[in-house]
C-alpha cells in the first residue's frame, strides 16, 4: 500500500488556495504550524499534531494506536489529531 505524505502551509491547509484532498488516495497530511506547535526543541511532542488523513484512515489509525499513538477523529472526516 503506498501513501502520499505531504507538510502543507497555512494557505494550502484551510485558505482558498487549499490542497484539494481525495479520499480515493491514501494521504497523510500535515500543517506546518501544527508541526511547529506540537513539538519542543528536543522533538518531544508536547500537543497535539493536527493531520488530514485519506484513503484507509482505518488501517493508519489502528497503526498508530499500535504505536502507542493516540487518534481522535474530528467532525471532519478526515481531521485527525494525534497524541
Amino acid at each position: 500500500m503506498q501513501w502520499t505524505y505531504r507538510l502543507l502551509g497555512d494557505r494550502e491547509w484551510s485558505d482558498r488556495y487549499a490542497v484539494a484532498l481525495s479520499d480515493g488516495v491514501n494521504g497523510i497530511y500535515l500543517s506546518r504550524t501544527s508541526l511547529d506547535m506540537a513539538f519542543d526543541d528536543k522533538g518531544r511532542q508536547i500537543n497535539p499534531l493536527t493531520a488530514h488523513l485519506t484513503g484507509n484512515v482505518d488501517g493508519v489509525v489502528a497503526l498508530l494506536n499500535e504505536c502507542g499513538r493516540q487518534s481522535q477523529h474530528r467532525m471532519t472526516p478526515c481531521l485527525t489529531s494525534l497524541r
